[in-house]
């Protein structure tokens, strides 16, 4: 985001990004635990709103977005850290993540959801249904910017191996994701994604950088092969 904010003019990718398009910024979609994560309990996940009936406090956001709400890879117990919450966008971080997707449905082009880590970018859908993961219709159509998209962060450094491909048979079954809502709400959003970052859930000061460089090489091909995509109709 500083990147972007601080070298439009001198930097011709930026530039050509931001003349093709406006971006949205969510720095941090938790505020609440992510300071709780800092003051009490680093690896705290959830958010820290209190739980009718429960002493255990807090809903996983990402659980809670109403896409197959409560389907699969979650958690009815508050003391889970996959609690899906009381009903779907009981939050209040959900419900303003999910009035402002509502608000861009029919004008976005890719949504991102940064989140460590696993060196894998994921693609809707995250559900399964009795035992099947669930593809989304424009699956390959995705899989063609997705996989030029993930060899350009692969190839930055070329240290690690990068997954990609569809959430649950990537990674393992979820449901109530933001990447989901976001391809729910907009079906003919070119690349919704949930890139899992280098490193540790903490992750570690040598890998800050790193892991800017080729996220920001992936993000640029991403784009590049949208707008690609976009011109040519």
């Amino acid at each position: 985001m500083d990147h972007m904010v601080t070298s439009y003019g001198s930097d011709d990718d930026v530039t050509k990004m931001i003349d093709a398009y406006d971006w949205y910024f969510v720095p941090v979609m938790n505020p609440d635990g992510y300071v709780y994560s800092w003051e009490t309990n680093r690896n705290w996940r959830k958010s820290r709103n209190i739980n009718e009936g429960s002493t255990c406090m807090g809903t996983d956001l990402n659980r809670n977005y109403d896409v197959n709400w409560g389907l699969v890879g979650i958690s009815t117990n508050p003391c889970s850290d996959t609690y899906l919450g009381s009903a779907p966008a009981s939050e209040p971080e959900t419900e303003i993540i999910q009035g402002e997707i509502d608000r861009l449905a029919d004008d976005l082009d890719s949504f991102v959801t940064f989140h460590t880590a696993a060196t894998m970018w994921l693609i809707p859908w995250g559900h399964s249904i009795d035992g099947v993961c669930v593809r989304a219709d424009d699956h390959e159509e995705m899989m063609e910017i997705l996989n030029p998209t993930v060899d350009a962060i692969q190839d930055t450094h070329g240290d690690l191996s990068w997954a990609r491909g569809n959430s649950c048979e990537t990674i393992y079954a979820t449901s109530g994701t933001t990447a989901d809502y976001a391809k729910k709400m907009a079906p003919g959003l070119p690349m919704s994604a949930t890139p899992e970052l280098r490193g540790s859930f903490v992750m570690p000061p040598e890998s800050i950088t790193p892991s800017f460089e080729e996220n920001w090489n992936g993000i640029k091909t991403m784009v590049d092969v949208i707008l690609e995509r976009r011109n040519a109709k």
